[in-house]
């Protein structure tokens, strides 16, 4: 598990936990029971301390399926659903544009910058879940966490899209439909370790992202990204 981003486990697998780069903060989501609170340790005092009965609620939240921290641990974002302090109060909740059409976006990850100030947040559009073959490229959309807007959105500054799914998005047993994510140390490419294929996508610039109101799914040009395809089974 590399630090500063974890992929936490299906519900019951706990427990499961995010450190910060700079080994300042641990942060761990028990598992042990519905609603079960989060704790946090500092190097400071290696005392495993709990989080507060607010923690969870204002996750809105019962089981955690993703988590990333930046650097530093004063940004946490969990289950591409809400954006943390250090002190577990909410600074930001994540909503995603809907497609054209009035479709959804269906959320499978997210991950936050080393310096907490932008959250990337990976979409499908709604229809493709469960179908195949998809008619739409993923979507990454780009947010600005850098402020404290409490319990309401952040500003989504744009989006950009890949040229494959890292992984099968079936909504059956099996499918891990929400793949594994991570951030390079200078922010600029986002990793997805998908079941089929492993992505290296650069970040662009935020001037050539396309703005979250674009028509249709296929609105934006394709971000270019390496693939690694896993080899074909011998069985």
């Amino acid at each position: 598990m590399a630090f500063g981003c974890a992929q936490m486990q299906e519900p019951g697998d706990g427990p499961d936990f995010v450190m910060a780069r700079n080994g300042e903060r641990l942060v761990m989501d028990q598992e042990t029971m519905l609603f079960s609170p989060i704790v946090y340790l500092d190097a400071s005092d290696s005392i495993l301390k709990p989080s507060g009965p607010l923690a969870w609620q204002q996750i809105a939240s019962a089981w955690t399926y993703s988590a990333s921290s930046s650097d530093d641990g004063r940004r946490l974002l969990f289950d591409a659903n809400r954006v943390l302090d250090s002190d577990f109060g909410v600074v930001g909740r994540i909503a995603i544009p809907d497609y054209s059409g009035g479709f959804r976006a269906f959320v499978a990850g997210g991950n936050i910058s080393p310096d907490g100030a932008r959250a990337y947040i990976l979409t499908y559009h709604e229809q493709d879940v469960g179908q195949a073959p998809p008619h739409a490229p993923p979507r990454v959309y780009v947010l600005d966490t850098s402020g404290h807007v409490g319990d309401t959105a952040v500003p989504v500054l744009g989006f950009f899209e890949l040229q494959d799914y890292p992984n099968c998005i079936d909504v059956l047993p099996g499918c891990a439909i929400r793949p594994p994510m991570a951030i390079s140390l200078d922010g600029r490419t986002l990793f997805i370790a998908g079941e089929s294929r492993f992505i290296v996508a650069p970040i662009p610039n935020e001037g050539m992202l396309e703005p979250a109101s674009a028509a249709g799914p296929h609105a934006a040009n394709a971000i270019r990204t390496r693939l690694w395809r896993a080899p074909p089974s011998s069985k």
